[in-house]
């Protein structure tokens, strides 16, 4: 459900997912693409090519129609701990 890397989290809602490709045509660090994976209603899901190289604009999670991605930048805490944000769950439950 989410791909990691080292700057950010992309969580993609594989059941809000209808494949269009969008986030695929705004990325522009060209890190999205659409992966052979499909969901439950066999729509092909976008999966995150390179994650190093992350922009973090988050124009694939402003554009998606379907609210269907999230992206979550790490940060680091006073302590030196990092903060990875909201899990998957917290994604699934925030206002739409």
């Amino acid at each position: 459900m989410e791909d990691m890397s080292g700057d950010s989290k992309h969580y993609i809602d594989e059941t809000l997912c209808k494949g269009c490709g969008l986030c695929v045509d705004v990325c522009a660090a060209g890190i999205m693409q659409m992966s052979r994976r499909r969901n439950r209603k066999g729509y092909r899901l976008p999966a995150v090519s390179d994650p190093e190289k992350c922009r973090r604009c988050r124009m694939c999670e402003f554009c998606c129609p379907d609210m269907a991605i999230y992206v979550c930048p790490e940060r680091q805490t006073a302590g030196g701990a990092v903060d990875n944000g909201p899990t998957p769950s917290d994604n699934a439950n925030r206002p739409r």
